[in-house]
């Protein structure tokens, strides 16, 4: 699914469900208010802020969307994640101003709600209206693969959960128990609160660099360790942007392997976790040729190329072609000739004096063409 398709579900998947919470809220805040219900005018609140993030998530996933440029490089998905922190914030805001109205009116006696049929069907409307837009966004969410949307599902389970609590309030007021309705709406406060925390912690713990979870990473390294040619995989680590994951990886191939082979299994390595893992925006494949050694002075200390070349030179060795293989902090040197030197013997005699003289040199092959 390209991110043109993907933007079109979310944005009608979002519509439908707006419109819906924008009536809710409508009807909820003004039935509530002409027959002083307060647990009906704090739910009406919370398909507000249902409305609001509705908005939240056309606008942040568009923005989510955009192509990298020079100040973003690694594209824009965390805005996604940004929409759901201000959403879960929101959220905590509506919610501490729900509980603290109710409990002062608990507390000062100042507002005693009355019993009304018309909250009970509201109420009632709202429980059935809520639960189904939650199951037509959440089955959105999955096929699109939106945290975003996703987060609204569950904000949208949560105000049939709240109505759910309206409800019992209403009909409590109805049998005369009002104060039950007044506790019913810090019930509301309570769930939208939770609800808001949980959103605005997962949504910072992307932003700080969360990895995936845990089976997802052994599902990734699977997929790497299977690649022909990779022998180890080490240092996978990963980090959430947006809908997106990124990683980076070390991997170990065969330690003759040319320069050119070992770019070869890196990008067998990224196409199979791309075509397996649809999540993943990018990789970063380090390829190694033995394991991490964690002796950095020991690995420092061994001779560049440019060293070598000389030491070969001032000795009268001239291959056509040098290759030198690093292993387990030794050197192994492929010297390459066009056609047989007449001093094969001489070469030989060099190369052992200066094995002898450097500790660093494990190894030599002197290799000719047919």
């Amino acid at each position: 699914m390209n991110k043109d398709q993907r933007q079109k579900i979310i944005r009608r998947v979002t519509f439908v469900g707006a419109c819906l919470d924008g009536a809710l809220a409508f009807i909820k805040i003004t039935f509530g208010w002409l027959v002083h219900s307060p647990a009906l005018v704090a739910d009406g609140f919370h398909s507000l802020s249902d409305l609001l993030t509705d908005i939240a998530v056309v606008v942040f996933s568009h923005w989510a969307q955009l192509a990298p440029d020079d100040d973003h490089p690694y594209g824009h998905h965390r805005y996604e994640t940004l929409g759901t922190v201000i959403l879960g914030t929101t959220l905590i805001v509506i919610a501490s101003f729900i509980a603290w109205d109710s409990v002062i009116a608990i507390i000062e006696n100042t507002h005693v709600p009355n019993p009304s049929l018309w909250a009970i069907a509201i109420a009632t409307i709202s429980i059935i209206s809520k639960e189904w837009i939650f199951r037509y966004t959440l089955k959105a969410a999955k096929k699109v693969k939106s945290h975003l949307m996703e987060a609204n599902a569950w904000h949208s389970r949560s105000d049939a959960f709240s109505s759910m609590v309206v409800l019992v309030g209403v009909v409590a007021t109805w049998f005369g128990y009002a104060w039950i309705e007044l506790l019913a709406a810090i019930g509301v406060a309570i769930l939208i609160g939770y609800m808001g925390v949980k959103l605005t912690w997962n949504a910072t713990q992307d932003l700080v660099d969360r990895g995936v979870e845990p089976e997802e990473a052994k599902a990734i390294q699977s997929t790497i360790q299977s690649t022909p040619g990779v022998v180890d995989v080490h240092m996978l680590r990963s980090r959430m942007m947006g809908n997106h994951i990124y990683l980076d990886v070390h991997i170990q191939v065969d330690q003759l392997s040319s320069v050119s082979e070992g770019h070869f299994v890196a990008e067998n390595v990224m196409r199979n976790v791309n075509a397996e893992h649809d999540q993943v925006g990018d990789i970063t494949v380090h390829v190694d040729h033995e394991e991490d050694t964690e002796d950095a002075d020991m690995a420092a200390s061994l001779p560049n190329r440019q060293f070598i070349q000389e030491m070969l030179s001032n000795n009268n060795i001239l291959p056509q072609q040098l290759q030198i293989h690093y292993h387990h902090q030794r050197v192994m040197l492929d010297l390459y000739f066009v056609s047989l030197p007449d001093n094969v013997s001489g070469i030989k005699k060099t190369l052992e004096a200066l094995k002898k003289n450097n500790q660093w040199f494990k190894s030599y092959r002197l290799l000719f063409e047919a």
